[in-house]
Order: structure tokens, then sequence, then C-alpha cells
């Protein structure tokens, strides 16, 4: 995916840690660590589409990971929590 281009993996991981998916500094490597923050961030910002989730970055996706505010991520995250707990609950 990103792995080839070292400009374009160090912005990807510097917004990354902007919003507190992964840690900085940014490290040019877009190994498994930062594919995880990758999916992490498109879990907490996108609606998946149907039962495959695809993780490449579009010029959609860029706009979106550098328009993003940590702290709605954070409060998606915390309603994310909120309902797997609810619905284990109910099992």
């Amino acid at each position: 995916m990103l792995s080839s281009d070292q400009e374009l993996v160090k912005g990807v991981q510097t917004e990354l840690g902007r919003l507190g998916i992964l840690d900085p500094p940014a490290d040019e490597d877009f190994g498994p660590v930062s594919v995880l923050g990758w999916q992490t961030f498109l879990s907490l910002a996108e609606k998946p589409k149907g039962t495959t989730f695809n993780t490449d970055l579009t010029p959609q996706r860029a706009r979106l990971l550098l328009s993003s505010d940590p702290a709605k991520l954070l409060q998606r995250a915390t309603a994310l929590v909120a309902h797997s707990r609810a619905r284990m609950k109910l099992s």
C-alpha cells in the first residue's frame, strides 16, 4: 500500500500521531503497527460499506485524515466501546 513512498508514509504516520492513534515519531516504515493504526483510524472515521473493509489510501481518505478532530474520534471510540459492552451484557 504505502510502503514504497517514504514521504507519504511519514505524513500518514505524523497525522495518526496527531490524532493519538500512533505513537510518534514517524519512522517512515509502514509496518504492522502503522497498518493497525491506519485501520483503527478508518474504523473510527468511516462507516464500513458492506462486509469487506477496503483500507486503501485514497484522496478522500487523505483529506479525512488531515481534517479529523482528535476529540471527535475519541467520542466515536468511546461510543463504540460502550455499545460493545452493552451487547456483551445482552448475550
